[in-house]
């Protein structure tokens, strides 16, 4: 069954991309509501409040780099959906040379670390945007499938091996990257690093049955 967190509303045409905004972006003002009423910290729910404001800007700057840098070597894009975690650009990539899927897999984190240098430096709340998008590059560095650095990994080792070589190998690396990730978040007792953490490895397990690497 399809309920209002699980769908997406097109919001805009960028370029002749249809932008989505996924329904966990709605469900994350009421969990932030609820943190703050708990926890007494009304001030720095106002900030959260205002990274969430924010963010769907910051993926969507990420997201579009990804396409133009697509579009550059003649691939098309069906649409962006936007999410708290991160977005989703459905690129046609089959008409794409691995080398070129490296470059538009880089493209997006570039985009974020790009304008954090730009504002390095600053105060206030333009310092925590800094922070967000150096945060946000970063992340998608993880040689961890579905993040950028994951792709990047993938389409680098298509070079020299095949495909589905290149993708078991791939997930392979990124379990254990996302495994110290869980670990990290335990020790820390770090909720939300615990959380993205067993959301990516049930990715990458849907993934490694697509290609029947898990037991299903």
């Amino acid at each position: 069954m399809r309920t209002w967190w699980t769908r997406s509303l097109k919001v805009i045409d960028v370029a002749g991309v249809p932008v989505r905004l996924h329904g966990t972006f709605l469900a994350l003002i009421p969990v932030a509501l609820g943190y703050g009423w708990l926890r007494g910290q009304w001030g720095g729910l106002v900030l959260t409040l205002k990274v969430l404001a924010v963010m769907p800007l910051l993926v969507l700057m990420h997201e579009l780099a990804h396409v133009f840098t697509a579009r550059a070597f003649g691939a098309k894009t069906r649409s962006v959906t936007l999410s708290p975690i991160g977005g989703v650009a459905m690129i046609e990539l089959q008409s794409m040379a691995p080398w070129q899927d490296v470059l538009v897999s880089l493209a997006g984190p570039a985009s974020n670390l790009a304008l954090a240098a730009l504002l390095w430096g600053t105060e206030g709340e333009l310092r925590i945007l800094m922070f967000a998008n150096l945060l946000l590059g970063l992340f998608n560095l993880l040689p961890a499938y579905p993040m950028d650095g994951g792709r990047v990994l993938r389409s680098a080792l298509r070079m020299a091996v095949d495909e589905d070589e290149a993708a078991s190998m791939s997930l392979g690396v990124g379990v254990l990257v996302v495994l110290a990730m869980l670990a990290l978040g335990l020790a820390l007792g770090q909720v939300g690093l615990v959380l993205v953490a067993v959301f990516l490895l049930w990715v990458q397990g849907a993934e490694m049955r697509a290609l029947g690497r898990a037991p299903r």
